[in-house]
């Protein structure tokens, strides 16, 4: 089942999917998808992610954002709307 939609938590069409609340998504993984779901279409890097979504400075081996898109794929039930960019971060790429 897809759980994405077309509006936003205040009910306007933001061109961009949203989860609605019925799907369980913690805060930390609600601020990850919302800041992709702002910035569709552009790669951002897991650098990025963390200084803008939760204000971190990542060590460079951490797994802190990949562990968070992995949990939303799953839980989300649309996997393929964050698309990883080998080398370079994640996209995200509404599903119709």
């Amino acid at each position: 089942m897809n759980v994405l939609t077309r509006r936003s938590s205040a009910g306007f069409d933001t061109g961009a999917p949203t989860v609605p609340p019925q799907v369980n998504l913690s805060r930390i993984e609600r601020g990850l998808l919302d800041y992709l779901r702002a910035n569709t279409g552009r790669i951002l890097s897991r650098e990025e992610m963390a200084a803008n979504i939760w204000k971190l400075k990542l060590h460079p081996r951490s797994r802190t954002i990949d562990q968070t898109v992995s949990n939303v794929r799953r839980k989300s039930g649309t996997p393929d709307a964050i698309v990883t960019r080998f080398g370079q971060g994640y996209e995200f790429r509404p599903v119709e």
